[in-house]
């Protein structure tokens, strides 16, 4: 513990005396720190004010907590007490009791795996921090960071992948979050930029996956027609089948997938509304537009793999060989 005229702090609940929930004592009782916005210049302003080591310190928003003391507190970095920092009047806060700020004076390097794959070589990143594994979501999915985490793990990286399909390897729902910012030298996870640590409910969207062998290039097939001509739309892709939304579809499309299996194409024909049927799993591309002159479906644009607000009643059907579509395009409506 550290004082300063009537304040002091602590870090509790920690698993050695170098961390844990940051306590600041002020008029008689222990508060809590609001972990809204802090960084490593608040950790270590703490550590050095408790005689801890500091130049790789780290705070972060970490979870629950009681009477909250503090909010927005700014620190420089050479303060020689967090009374010093810059902060909101005691007591005055607009934080939760969700968010309270954490201090590791000592933390260890970042161990990763990934997790969740049907081989060691892909699955959902975790990273062992506050002294057990957790899942990393958020905004930082990149083939920069992939070809780090891959390399790190003795794994191929040059054609790595990242993504965040959570749904392939667990969710990984209510674990923690960062920015990790790499360009792609590193040649561990320590190396990169990183933001500050906190709880965070992630979502099925922003889990970190990474594959450090992808499939090159991808397979499709037509499922569900009476030729082999024409059905569902299915792409395979990250070791498994899935579907495409029909959101935005056009003749365009068609005549790629066509063409890329050696089928005729030049008056074929796609649909949106499941026409040969719904799909099951996974819905892997969403808002796909095509000139008609792409090679593969991979190289039109396209949302990131696996991010779509479409469902299967929307999956993409084909028709390479269609005989005048009438039909067909009139079946879509018949469903309604």
């Amino acid at each position: 513990m550290s004082c300063f005229l009537d304040t002091a702090v602590r870090l509790v609940d920690g698993k050695t005396e170098y961390e844990g929930r940051l306590e600041v004592y002020k008029l008689g009782r222990w508060g809590t720190v609001c972990g809204d916005n802090v960084n490593n210049k608040l950790a270590a302003v703490v550590c050095r004010s408790l005689g801890f080591p500091w130049n790789t310190s780290e705070a972060y928003g970490f979870g629950k907590s009681g009477p909250i003391w503090l909010d927005d507190v700014q620190c420089v970095g050479s303060e020689t007490g967090i009374e010093e920092c810059r902060h909101k009047a005691w007591g005055s806060h607009t934080c939760n009791n969700g968010n309270a700020a954490y201090i590791d004076c000592l933390p260890d390097n970042i161990a990763v795996q990934l997790v969740g794959g049907a081989t060691k070589y892909e699955g959902r990143l975790q990273v062992y921090k506050f002294r057990r594994w957790i899942t990393v979501c958020g905004d930082n999915g990149n083939n920069e960071l992939a070809a780090v985490v891959c390399r790190s793990l003795g794994s191929p990286w040059n054609t790595s992948e990242a993504s965040r399909i959570s749904f392939y390897y667990g969710s990984g729902w209510n674990d923690f979050r960062t920015e990790v910012k790499c360009q792609g030298s590193e040649a561990n996870i320590n190396e990169c930029a990183q933001g500050a640590w906190g709880y965070h409910a992630c979502n099925r969207w922003s889990v970190v996956s990474i594959s450090c062998l992808p499939n090159n290039g991808t397979s499709l097939r037509l499922v569900g027609g009476e030729t082999e001509y024409e059905g569902r739309l299915e792409i395979y892709r990250f070791g498994r089948w899935g579907t495409v939304c029909g959101d935005y579809v056009n003749d365009n499309l068609a005549a790629v997938v066509c063409r890329s299996l050696d089928f005729p194409w030049n008056t074929s024909e796609a649909y949106g509304g499941a026409v040969y049927g719904k799909g099951t799993g996974s819905i892997l591309l969403d808002d796909v537009k095509c000139f008609g002159t792409e090679r593969r479906i991979e190289e039109c644009s396209h949302n990131e793999w696996g991010m779509t607000n479409c469902n299967h009643d929307n999956d993409v059907s084909i028709n390479c060989l269609p005989s005048n579509g009438i039909l067909l395009r009139y079946s879509i409506y018949d469903q309604c």
